[in-house]
């Protein structure tokens, strides 16, 4: 990306813009003239999303909760398995942790050129962030009986038709794609939540709900500040500063969803729990 901008000036050639504003100004932040960076604002603000994918992998690092995977000899199927979130050093954390990490240069060089092909790096960026979390929430919660390569082999076919669509259907814009993923993930935790009071027993489920309650009450304060700074109207504008706490509180979700992920503790039936002589599972 700093090729494609300190050196190839983000391609002349192609002098299309996504903001077509007269005075100069898109999503609250007016263009610096003559320089590489047009908008520097929202631009270092997305070093908030390589922040806390590198605080991720930290905390990827360190020791973890490493559950046992346990047959139930009565039903013939796992009751648990590992949580990879709670493995040290676990490579799906790592995977995890690039897509935040990715979502900052995404950004970045949107913000820095207004190009029209630019965009398509921002909204892919966060299609490729929600669509790991759906894929990932539907592997655990329903993973008793299935490959994780299927899941694998669904998460790029899924990111492939989405990039495809993203940049080949007019007049739909990437933010209708990761918000209808936002939108089936946030249905899918309702559901678990709703099968963990009721059902107790069902493995895979006894989650940390009150990171949900954080991501919602983030995710709330973030559109509230995104929408009237350029999502949708201008009525914040043109200062720079509501743009940037969206990026930054955007990249606090990613944290709250690592802490979700990793206070999954399967349940499992007392009868297939056995303890060494120092109380170890």
């Amino acid at each position: 990306f700093a090729l494609l901008g300190f050196y190839l000036e983000w391609l002349p050639e192609t002098d299309s813009e996504t903001c077509e504003d007269t005075s100069g100004v898109c999503f609250c932040e007016e263009y610096v003239t003559n320089s590489t960076i047009l908008q520097p604002a929202a631009t270092v603000s997305d070093l908030a999303f390589v922040f806390t994918g590198l605080l991720i992998c930290y905390l990827g690092s360190s020791d973890g909760l490493n559950c046992v995977t346990i047959r139930s000899k009565s039903e013939g199927q796992n009751l648990s398995s590992q949580n990879p979130f709670a493995v040290k050093n676990s490579p799906l954390v790592l995977a995890y942790a690039f897509i935040v990490i990715y979502m900052g240069p995404g950004s970045m060089i949107y913000h820095s050129s207004i190009k029209t092909w630019a965009r398509h790096f921002d909204a892919m960026s966060i299609e490729i962030w929600i669509g790991f979390a759906l894929v990932y929430r539907l592997h655990r919660v329903f993973r008793q009986n299935t490959n994780g390569l299927l899941w694998i082999a669904f998460y790029v076919v899924l990111m492939v038709g989405a990039g495809l669509a993203t940049v080949h259907i007019k007049g739909v814009p990437g933010s209708y794609y990761y918000t209808g993923f936002a939108t089936a993930l946030g249905l899918l935790e309702l559901f678990v939540f709703y099968r963990a009071k009721k059902l107790k027993k069902w493995p895979g489920i006894d989650m940390d709900f009150r990171f949900v309650v954080a991501v919602i009450v983030n995710f709330l304060v973030a559109m509230a500040i995104w929408l009237p700074s350029g999502g949708v109207v201008d009525l914040l504008c043109p200062a720079y500063y509501p743009h940037m706490l969206w990026h930054i509180l955007a990249s606090g979700i990613t944290v709250f969803f690592y802490f979700y992920f990793k206070s999954e503790i399967p349940l499992i039936s007392k009868r297939n729990v056995g303890f060494t002589k120092e109380g170890e599972l």
